[in-house]
């Protein structure tokens, strides 16, 4: 039952695990970057030690890949972010990115190598109201040039008061 097969496997299913959504609004604020990107940081230091402690391998993968983890962030503006304050969504990555890289700027002393592990099981996903038209760029054209080798998907999508949503959707799917 749950995510385990067995004891110590992934369920063949699962291939992303969402550490947490939407940190920065929450976390405690938009306001106070380096609080909400370490929260981040150590949270998935956390749960690469109770993978550890499991066992846990995926069973899914023939390789033994372990599925990714993300976080997933607003499409709002971090003005107090490192780097990005003027573009929706990028800061916070750029931030928990930053953390990442380097735990140390954040009084993290985690267990794990985050690094590493960014480079290797990391993924980005956002939520957004935005029509889809916007996104491209929005976001997507930046993200791109920043985080090119960083996977991202959209957690949650919802354009109400759209004239057209089958339309938008069908377009958000193209990008």
């Amino acid at each position: 039952g749950g995510f385990y097969e067995k004891v110590g496997v992934y369920h063949e299913s699962i291939s992303m695990v969402i550490v947490v959504n939407e940190p920065e609004l929450k976390f405690p604020s938009l306001d106070q970057p380096k609080s909400w990107a370490k929260l981040v940081a150590t949270a998935i230091d956390g749960m690469l030690d109770a993978e550890d402690e499991a066992g846990v391998w995926n069973a899914a993968v023939e390789n033994g890949t372990k599925p990714n983890f993300t976080a997933t962030f607003s499409f709002a503006h971090c003005t107090k972010c490192g780097k990005f304050g003027n573009m929706p969504g990028m800061g916070q990555m750029w931030e928990v990115r930053n953390a990442m890289l380097h735990p140390e700027q954040y009084g993290i002393e985690s267990k794990h190598d985050l690094s590493e592990f960014f480079r290797t099981r990391f993924t980005f996903s956002f939520n957004s109201g935005n029509p889809s038209h916007e996104i491209e760029n929005l976001f997507l054209v930046h993200y791109e040039k920043e985080f090119p080798t960083t996977p991202i998907f959209i957690g949650e999508y919802h354009n109400p008061g759209n004239p057209d949503n089958e339309r938008d959707i069908k377009n958000m799917l193209r990008i």
